[in-house]
Parts: structure tokens; sequence; C-alpha cells
């Protein structure tokens, strides 16, 4: 009509951050990563904390930044892990927790043809909730074991009746 402006409304910009968990044994290692997402212009930088402790500062303007953590420890589950994302002076940070599970077998030697029980210990750290089950894998698929629960630490335990060579756990 005669008169009459229009434009295109302005869309602002919803800047995201992601920072899934991440489940490790161990001694194990595994990567953190801080995906950014919802924005016009690259991240001005992204700062990666443990607790609240900085630990580095990424400015190479990517969209996802990776921590790589290597031979974790249970103190390594004690720990908030955070990324801050700075873009055109908005700062959004994105807390996880690294679950950090130990596991210990106790070795079994029995006579052919005796009853073989195996007990399999793991303490897991920084779990809102224990596993619903526990199993076993032998050389021909999965064996269900007895596991029972204290605090953080669970206790499997399988016996097989009259060991023999099939018996490869």
């Amino acid at each position: 009509a005669p008169g009459t402006v229009t434009s295109d409304p302005v869309t602002p910009d919803i800047l995201q951050v992601t920072l899934p968990g991440l489940t490790l044994a161990e001694g194990g290692a595994g990567n953190l990563t801080c995906s950014v997402s919802g924005f016009s212009s690259p991240p001005d930088s992204i700062t990666w904390y443990k607790g609240d402790t900085q630990i580095r500062v990424e400015t190479d303007n990517a969209s996802s930044i990776v921590w790589a953590l290597e031979d974790v420890s249970a103190s390594d589950a004690r720990s908030d892990y955070s990324c801050d994302v700075s873009v055109d002076g908005e700062v959004i940070r994105a807390t996880t927790q690294v679950v950090v599970v130990g596991v210990t077998v106790t070795p079994a030697i029995v006579g052919e043809g005796d009853n073989l029980t195996l007990t399999c210990s793991a303490v897991i750290n920084n779990f809102q909730s224990n596993p619903s089950y526990s199993f076993w894998l032998q050389s021909n698929g999965m064996v269900d074991g007895v596991t029972t629960w204290n605090g953080n630490t669970a206790q499997s335990t399988v016996t097989f009746a009259g060991a023999g060579a099939e018996h490869e756990i």
C-alpha cells in the first residue's frame, strides 16, 4: 500500500551450548565436546573449567571444541566440567560431569569339573543412580550374575557348575 514500509523482522541469535556427559573406565581416556550453535558469528572464545579452575582458553572460532581427558581416576569424577562460550559479549556456560568406573575381576583357578565362581567388583564414581543390571560375557553369549550394591560399589558373582574349557570368560 502507498506510504507503507515493510521489512523483514529481525530474528535474534539464540545461542545454544551443549556439553554431554561422559562415562569412562578408570585409567581410560575420552573426549568432552563443547558444541555451540545458533549464532551468526563464531565464538570469541571457549574457556574450559574443571571445578572452579580454568584449564585453557580456545580462540580458534570453531563451533565445536574438544577436551581430551587421559588416564582418568576416581578424583576426576568429583569435579564439574564446564565450558564458557563467549559470543558478541554474551557468555553462556554448559556444565557436565564425568562418571568413572573402576572394575576388578578376581581370578580363579579350578580343576576340570569343579565349580568355578568369579567375582567382579565395580566402583562407579559420580553416578546419579545405580545401573539396573550387570552381566558377564562368555564366549558364546551373555551370562547373568548376581549383583549387590553397597553405596557406589557393585559386586557381581557368577558360578559355573562343572567348569571346563568351554567356560572362557
